[in-house]
């Protein structure tokens, strides 16, 4: 794994990441980890309901707060696959006549899989 600068000694790069996820956590309703890669920026309550519901760990807090435990999961986890993405609710997919359309779900990369 690449080792992931912190604090007073962040890259340019890696400010830049992580001014993302702030921005984001500014409108996030919580924060979800599945304890080993997966992070979740919840942006509307149907996809928090839906954390809450799984087995996902989750945090609700000021968004600074959830900024930090967002960097708290990202520095734990061992696994070299770690990223952060924000879901939020999209519309519902149109589906064949008769049957019931299903929503959909809207995922924006903030942090991608090996991007440190």
């Amino acid at each position: 794994m690449k080792y992931r600068t912190y604090e007073t000694g962040w890259t340019e790069r890696w400010k830049k990441a992580w001014a993302k996820v702030w921005l984001k956590c500014e409108k996030a309703h919580l924060v979800a980890y599945d304890g080993c890669h997966k992070i979740y920026l919840a942006m509307d309550e149907g996809q928090a309901n839906d954390f809450i519901k799984s087995k996902y760990t989750t945090f609700v807090g000021t968004p600074e707060e959830m900024g930090k435990q967002v960097l708290q999961w990202f520095h734990a986890s061992e696994c070299g696959l770690a990223f952060v993405c924000a879901v939020k609710s999209g519309k519902k997919s149109g589906q064949k006549r008769g049957q019931k359309s299903k929503p959909t779900e809207v995922y924006t990369q903030v942090i991608k899989q090996f991007e440190f």
